[in-house]
């Protein structure tokens, strides 16, 4: 029986725990440094994120905790630039939405599927 925190199951909450935090702090450091711009400020934001996942792998001793971020950042950030573009969505920023968010799922979902927890990198 697989017990413990670096279970499947425990380190898939951890995970989601992680990527919430990170979430959030991105979308605070993204509204203090807007007047940045678009581009500056989501590269600040996504600087803050990446090091609050990373600095959590650090502390569970496994660079694999930061392995999905690829997969899920661009479903976040593409329709969210999507949005600040502010004239609305366009058939082509669906379908580029749509296959971001498709290629996202499939390789998050790959990364679940293969991935035996935090006591595996």
């Amino acid at each position: 029986m697989n017990v413990g925190i670096y279970n499947k199951r425990n380190s898939l909450l951890i995970v989601l725990i992680t990527y919430t935090a990170a979430f959030f702090l991105a979308a605070v450091v993204f509204i203090l440094f807007r007047r940045m711009g678009i581009i500056a400020a989501t590269l600040i934001a996504d600087i803050a994120a990446t090091l609050l996942v990373w600095g959590t792998g650090l502390i569970f001793r496994n660079a694999s905790l930061y392995d999905p971020y690829w997969s899920i950042v661009p479903v976040f950030v593409i329709p969210f630039w999507v949005v600040l573009k502010g004239n609305g969505a366009g058939v082509l920023d669906i379908l580029l939405i749509s296959a971001i968010i498709l290629w996202g799922f499939r390789l998050t979902l790959n990364w679940i599927l293969g991935w035996r927890g935090l006591r595996h990198q």
